[in-house]
Order: structure tokens, then C-alpha cells, then sequence
């Protein structure tokens, strides 16, 4: 299983230099995200559940390790052709820069919100259960 993730992080990583720079912000808070998440909800530990739409209903309100990651890199890989498609599109540059903030805002948005209620990305939460 790791050498599959390293495999695809290269492949992912290989592009990197004809990301936007709006594509590359979202990649590095989806990685925190994910790292939220393993930390988090896929740590075992029952104070934590993953309560993303539709996230939670593709991989579990408490998933496994394996289960994060490949919804991770799934997610990335679609997101960064979903962009790409985007940029091609006849879709007026106000239209692209406003579904872009839109996206970006969310992405931050859930990576803050995992931060107020304690999930960090790495080494030990804010809080325990009550």
C-alpha cells in the first residue's frame, strides 16, 4: 500500500509546475485537511468523527487510515482535473475567479474549523473527549 501512495504522490507532485497558484493553495490545505482527518477521526480515538458532506457518507464517520488517504488522493487527483478543465472552459475569467473562492474559501473554511474544534494535523489534539 505505500509504494501505491508514493507512486501516485509522484505522479501528482510531476505536475505541480503547471498548477495555478490557486490550484496549489487548495492542494496544500487539502493535504492539511487530510492530515486533520488522520489524525483525527481515523485515529481511533472516539471523540473524533468525520462529518464532511458527502466525506463522511463515502468513507465513514470514523474511517480507517487507508480509507483517508485513498479518498485523499482521489480527491486531489479529481479536483486538479476538474481545475484544468476549468481553465479551458469558455466561462468568463469573473465566473472562474469566483467558483475558484468559492472552493478555496470552503477548503480553508473546514481546515479552520478542524483547528477551532482541536483537530490538528500532526502530533497530539487540543482537547479530549468530555
Amino acid at each position: 500500500m505505500p509504494q501505491i501512495i508514493i507512486a501516485l504522490l509522484m505522479v501528482l507532485f510531476s505536475g505541480c509546475a503547471s498548477m495555478s497558484s490557486s490550484e496549489r493553495a487548495w492542494q496544500a490545505m487539502h493535504i492539511l485537511d487530510v492530515a486533520q482527518t488522520l489524525n483525527g477521526p481515523a485515529s481511533g480515538d472516539p471523540c473524533w468523527h468525520e462529518d464532511g458532506i458527502p466525506t463522511k457518507y463515502l468513507i465513514g464517520e470514523q474511517p480507517t487510515p487507508e480509507a483517508v488517504i485513498s479518498w485523499g488522493v482521489a480527491y486531489a487527483v479529481l479536483h486538479y482535473y476538474a481545475g484544468r478543465w476549468l481553465d479551458r472552459s469558455d466561462l468568463s475569467d469573473g465566473v472562474k475567479t469566483a467558483i475558484r473562492s468559492i472552493d478555496l474559501g470552503n477548503t480553508g473554511y473546514n481546515v479552520a474549523s478542524n483547528h477551532a474544534e482541536g483537530v490538528r494535523p500532526f502530533g497530539d489534539n487540543a482537547r479530549t473527549c468530555l
